[in-house]
């Protein structure tokens, strides 16, 4: 065998040896990113499950500002209504 068929072997050796180290540092961090994900999912799982019983109380208060809503537009008619009549009675 040649000198420089042996070198190639020995590159080509060297290189297939660096990919393959490099692709299991890349397995590794991986694994740790994957672990992480877990405990961010199962956190907002958490979170999911302790938000789920606040649904009713938002429509709730949605039906209680649409009330107020209304009122206050009621109001805002009353006092037009009132200041138009304040602006037409005749002063005593």
């Amino acid at each position: 065998m040649d000198a420089a068929v042996l070198a190639l072997l020995v590159i080509v050796g060297v290189i297939v040896a660096a990919i393959a180290l490099h692709l299991i540092v890349i397995a590794v961090s991986l694994r740790s990113i994957t672990a992480t994900l877990i405990k961010v999912r199962r956190g907002a799982e958490t979170i999911k499950g302790q938000t789920d019983p606040i649904g009713g109380v938002v429509s709730g208060l949605a039906g209680d500002v649409a009330a107020i809503d209304d009122d206050l537009e009621g109001l805002v008619v009353l006092v037009g209504e009132a200041r138009t009549t304040a602006e037409t009675a005749p002063l005593r």
